[in-house]
Parts: C-alpha cells; structure tokens; sequence
C-alpha cells in the first residue's frame, strides 16, 4: 500500500486526498476503505452488495465514490451530523421535502466512476456547470452524492464548497440549488444558493458514469 494513504476511518490531508488520483495504490484497497468508512457510518451495506460493486471497480487509478441506497427520505440532519471536519460535525440548513433530484438516482448502492470533485469547475456559478457537466455528457452530484463524498472526504471542504447541481431545492417557489459549504466556525453546512450566484471558493463535482445498480 502507498505510503501516502491513509484509511478513510482517519482524517485525511488534502495531499493524500489528491494522491488517491494519481499515486499507484490499488483501486481495490480504496474500495474496501470506502466500504468500511462506510459500514462505520452506519450504513447497511449486505456482502452481496459489496461483491457486486467490487466488479466494477477501475484498474486505472482514479477518484470513485462508493454510494450506499438512497433512503426514500433524506434524514438532512443525521446525514449532515455525520460529516466531520477537525473535529466539527456538519449542520443542515434545508428541509428534505424541498429537494428534488434532476435525474433519476438509484435507490440501490453503485458506484461513481471519473470523479471530478468539482476543481476543474472552480469559481462558477450553478446554472454554467449544470450547462457545462451536461455538454460533457457527465454526471451531476445530487444531494445523496454530495453528502456521502463529505462523509467520505471532508477535507474537499478545506480547499473549496460544493455545489450539487443534480438537485434542486425548492423552497417559496424559488428554484435554488443545495451546496456544501465551511462557515467562519469551519462548520460543513448544508445549505442552498441561487443558480446564477457566483462562489468565489465553489467547485461543482461530477462523474463520468454511474455503474452497479
């Protein structure tokens, strides 16, 4: 295993985040990590489950997200509760019954493959992202996926927020969109903005393909 990584159960630095794309570790050790991280999260993630993800696995390395099934009703606050960053659990500031995905995603676990967790997509505003990830035929993060990255790698919130442009939330008949974000306490936080505001410190994620459901 790489010298530069570091079990997803402990904190990891941004440098080891960014090796995870490059270093030769074996995409099958971040799987497992991945899988475990999750398992202490509190999710139900069945042996039959893991063994069909484990197919789909990339050889080459990248960054992929191992998602767990999306419950019928988002828990904002227990989800959120389970984001930690430096010691500081994440906060929700939006109510479930708003958000609505802009695509279908599966009820059941699968992978994201290709992940740009939103560096190439810095310093846009939501409305020329979602134009930008659907002209490159790619993949927006939903809520689920947004959150279940912060679970997995807290520290992308170190450098910049997240925008997840594959939902909307809308609340008083206003079309905004959820984003992941620190607050001067370097809290994560749940929150939303509006399509056409630009984030200084925002990157958009997406994948390539959503494979294993």
């Amino acid at each position: 295993m790489s010298s530069s990584f570091a079990p997803l159960a402990k904190q990891m630095s941004v440098m080891q985040y960014h090796a995870l794309q490059t270093d030769p570790i074996t995409s099958n050790e971040v799987f497992e990590s991945e899988v475990s991280a999750l398992r202490s999260f509190g999710f139900d993630f069945p042996k039959a489950d893991v063994d069909r993800l484990r197919q789909f696995v990339p050889e080459k390395s990248q960054l992929f997200l191992v998602v767990p099934p999306q419950p019928d009703t988002l828990d904002l606050a227990n989800l959120m509760g389970r984001v930690k960053l430096k010691g500081l659990f994440g906060e929700s500031e939006l109510e479930p019954q708003y958000l609505v995905n802009t695509f279908d995603v599966p009820t059941t676990s699968h992978l994201l493959l290709d992940v740009d967790d939103g560096r190439k997509r810095l310093n846009k505003n939501a409305l020329d992202s979602f134009k930008d990830i659907k002209t490159a035929n790619r993949i927006p993060y939903s809520t689920w996926h947004g959150i279940i990255h912060a679970m997995l790698f807290p520290c992308v919130l170190e450098q910049y927020s997240v925008i997840l442009v594959g939902s909307q939330y809308n609340y008083s008949d206003t079309k905004s969109v959820p984003y992941i974000y620190r607050d001067t306490h370097g809290i994560p936080r749940l929150a939303y903005l509006y399509p056409q505001s630009h984030g200084v410190t925002c990157g958009t994620p997406s994948a390539r393909s959503m494979v294993g459901m």
